[in-house]
């Protein structure tokens, strides 16, 4: 699998996620990708500081600015999105603040949760498995 093969798997489930939530005052825009997807991770290192493997872990964040959004806005978009994975049968937790869904068994994961002290909704989408960028070592196109 390769970078873009997983990011576009996870755009699928954040899309998935954003029809299911109710039409309001969250306006989600993507984050660039290099702010998340090359972040550190348990692949992103060899053993014993030698260097960095090529791997990543890849993610998809979408923010939402929440200064002139109420909380009970908030808690509607919230309560959408676990409501519609439940009934989807994926497993839904309590995650700090927030939730982590698992839409499936093949290691992608979201996350939906609110930092009121900085005005921000984070929507993440993320592959919890180590995947070369252009699906092999080799250096890609």
């Amino acid at each position: 699998m390769t970078k873009a093969q997983a990011q576009a798997r996870i755009e699928s489930y954040l899309q998935e996620t954003f029809r299911a939530a109710p039409p309001g005052g969250l306006a989600l825009v993507r984050t660039p990708d290099e702010t998340y997807e090359e972040s550190p991770s348990d692949c992103g290192t060899e053993m014993f500081g030698a260097g960095t493997t090529g791997r990543i872990e890849p993610g998809v964040l979408y923010t939402a600015s929440t200064r002139n959004v109420s909380r009970r806005e908030i808690e509607r978009f919230q309560a959408a999105v676990v409501a519609h994975w439940r009934a989807r049968a994926a497993r839904v937790e309590r995650h700090g603040g927030g939730w982590r869904i698992y839409p499936g068994r093949e290691g992608y994961w979201l996350a939906v949760a609110h930092y009121p002290s900085v005005h921000k909704l984070h929507v993440l989408g993320y592959l919890d498995q180590c995947i070369w960028p252009y699906g092999t070592p080799a250096p890609g196109p």
